[in-house]
């Protein structure tokens, strides 16, 4: 009996000792749960302090041949994001672009989910401090990326782009254009961009342009751009496609700013005079296009390669403009 009773003392006791245990489990389970949905839900303020902030530029940096430097930022899983005094340095260490500060509605659990709906998103005091065209039309803002060591994919099927959502207020942006292609420097003074986005893998962009520009010391002229486009259908890319409806008006703009753009475009042309008037763009996949409207340009020269060396210069020049193309076929009904 007694061997007996022993015996079931044993049992009984080794029989708390696993509940004991198994006890101690959950509540050390319980524990790390709590433990790691606190440090998930601690994570936008972690990466909002010093530490944090330096741990993602370290590895944004990482990829590029200039360095990115961020003043301060603030993000939560339900708060919208704010990031302050950006700066941009390119290859050479010289301050490329500025930004006084970003606000966006987008949150971390709405991007977690996939869910791309930036709501309203302001951009202030942003300055292309400094972009540099060569004679090749290439510019310093290239270089500041390193390029890309991930092997191109072999799969014929396009990626999907995300179903980004939002309107987008680039307001008072400024800068300064100069190098080899540009001659004087040219000046972005404060100048508005609004950018809307109802649906971006399904629906056109509807954007608002407003530039302030002029060349060195001259008057300052402006480009209003205004319109939609469309060149992303289900999330694909389909240049064929390709929808454009845009309205382009100039007010006293001195052609010598297009320079750059020419040079980027291997257009050996170098143009001057100041141009007025409004031209309305249609786009309808690669091949079909009409354009009409009017310009007005004051002491016009155009000179260069593309002319072998010669120089067309006209005090007033009236270029009414009325072109379609059909199918690769061009129509001119009116043109200067």
């Amino acid at each position: 009996n007694h061997m007996s009773e022993t015996t079931n003392t044993s049992a009984g006791g080794s029989g708390k000792s696993k509940k004991k245990w198994a006890k101690r489990l959950l509540i050390a389970a319980a524990g790390g749960v709590v433990l790691l949905g606190g440090l998930v839900l601690l994570t936008p303020t972690l990466l909002s302090t010093g530490a944090g902030k330096g741990f993602v530029l370290g590895k944004v940096n990482d990829q590029l041949n200039g360095r990115v430097e961020i003043g301060s930022w603030s993000l939560g899983w339900f708060s919208g994001l704010v990031v302050e005094d950006v700066k941009v340095y390119d290859d050479q260490k010289r301050l490329a672009v500025s930004m006084g500060r970003l606000s966006s509605e987008m949150t971390i659990l709405r991007a977690a989910s996939g869910n791309y709906d930036l709501g309203k998103t302001d951009i202030e005091g942003l300055n292309l401090v400094l972009v540099e065209v060569n004679k090749d039309g290439s510019t310093n803002l290239e270089r500041i990326a390193k390029p890309s060591t991930t092997p191109a994919s072999s799969s014929s099927q396009p990626g999907k782009i995300p179903d980004v959502r939002g309107v987008i207020t680039i307001k008072s942006m400024t800068g300064t254009i100069q190098g080899e292609a540009v001659g004087s420097p040219i000046r972005i003074e404060p100048s508005d961009v609004v950018v809307k986005l109802a649906s971006l893998a399904e629906k056109p962009v509807e954007t608002d342009v407003n530039l302030a520009i002029r060349k060195g010391d001259g008057p300052v002229g402006t480009v209003k751009v205004a319109g939609t486009a469309q060149a992303i259908f289900a999330g694909v890319v389909d240049p064929t496609k390709l929808a454009v409806d845009q309205q382009v008006t100039l007010s006293n703009l001195d052609l010598a700013v297009l320079r750059p753009a020419l040079a980027m475009a291997e257009v050996a042309l170098d143009v001057g005079g100041s141009a007025s008037g409004s031209v309305v763009a249609k786009l309808r996949g690669k091949t079909d296009v009409q354009a009409s409207g009017g310009l007005t340009v004051t002491q016009l020269s155009a000179g260069g390669e593309l002319l072998k060396g010669d120089t067309f210069r006209s005090e007033k020049l009236e270029v009414p403009i009325a072109v379609s193309t059909a199918g690769g076929v061009i129509k001119v009904e009116r043109l200067g």
